[in-house]
């Protein structure tokens, strides 16, 4: 009985398949369609939010004993010539998936981990960055140190810059925390340290200038709200949201020009800029009109607010607190 060939566009046809389900595969991800367990048999992964995250060992391992049963599968299929032989090659790719399956993580939050060696500090005096962003403390050092030597007109006022990273869910307290589909949007930088955040501030390509004054906008603090609204929300919810936005940008705007003694935006969030610039000038006009004393009471009041984001920025930069 002679061995019948197979097709030659078998090889097309699967290569196309497969790469077909992979694709389909990576678009339910979002929507959960398809447990997580399952999506990580294949190379998709769920979108990486952080140049900082790595891929969990979970995922290597799980993905690795999947694909060698697979590949084994492949193989004994390949050089199998009775029905017997074909229905045992199963057997490796049935291992892999048995072992697989429960060493992956249940929710796509846990398919990364913070990078302990991308997030280490390096230090240049009271300036430090991560170790991923090096490169970038020669024209940081400068700047921070202009930036902390203004601040010192507060009580009790910062005493280092550090950079910032979004912690990832899982990622301190033992690992206690909920699981989460996306970072926690938060900055782990004590209160007495000016944040830094590269990507948030715009800074590639900043001038010493505008670094100073991206250091000093919140007098030395960070956003409390995110000026990226393209996510999908109910309009009048976001309508309020961008105003929130808005108003924060202003008053963040008075408190760096307070220590700079101009009003110029810091770099970042074009598209509030220009409505937080027409609440930003009265603003300024009103503070600067204040004795001496009281302007750095409000400048002292703001940060306070700032730090523990508690209340409406401007307000407390115009009345000293919220009414």
């Amino acid at each position: 009985m002679t061995r019948r060939d197979s097709s030659a566009l078998t090889p097309p046809v699967l290569a196309l398949g497969s790469l077909t389900a992979v694709l389909v595969v990576h678009e339910t991800v979002t929507g959960d369609l398809v447990p997580n367990r399952i999506v990580l048999l294949s190379p998709a992964l769920s979108q990486v939010y952080s140049a900082f995250l790595t891929v969990t060992w979970r995922v290597h391992a799980g993905q690795a004993l999947w694909l060698l049963g697979l590949a084994a599968t492949g193989f004994l299929l390949l050089v199998a010539r009775k029905p017997r032989a074909r229905l045992l090659a199963l057997l490796p790719l049935v291992a892999g998936a048995a072992v697989a399956v429960p060493l992956l993580p249940a929710d796509n939050a846990r398919n990364y981990a913070l990078d302990k060696a991308a997030t280490a500090l390096v230090c240049e005096g009271r300036v430090c960055v991560t170790k991923l962003h090096e490169p970038r403390l020669a024209a940081l050092k400068g700047p921070g140190e202009e930036a902390l030597r203004l601040l010192g007109r507060l009580p009790d006022p910062p005493s280092a810059v550090r950079e910032s990273v979004d912690p990832w869910p899982g990622e301190g307290n033992g690992g206690t925390k909920a699981p989460r589909s996306a970072p926690v949007v938060a900055t782990p930088v004590p209160a007495d340290a000016v944040p830094v955040d590269f990507a948030a501030q715009a800074l590639d390509g900043a001038t010493k200038d505008e670094y100073t004054r991206a250091l000093l906008a919140g007098a030395g603090t960070a956003p409390c709200l995110d000026a990226d609204t393209s996510d999908p929300t109910e309009e009048q919810r976001q309508a309020s949201y961008k105003t929130e936005v808005v108003r924060e940008l202003a008053a963040r705007t008075v408190a760096a020009a307070w220590f700079t003694g101009d009003l110029k935006p810091p770099r970042g969030a074009d598209w509030p800029r220009a409505d937080a610039e027409a609440l930003a000038g009265p603003a300024w006009d009103a503070l600067r009109a204040l004795p001496p004393g009281a302007q750095r009471e409000r400048i002292t009041a703001l940060r306070t607010a700032a730090l523990s984001c508690d209340g409406d920025l401007l307000d407390v930069l115009k009345n000293g607190g919220p009414r």
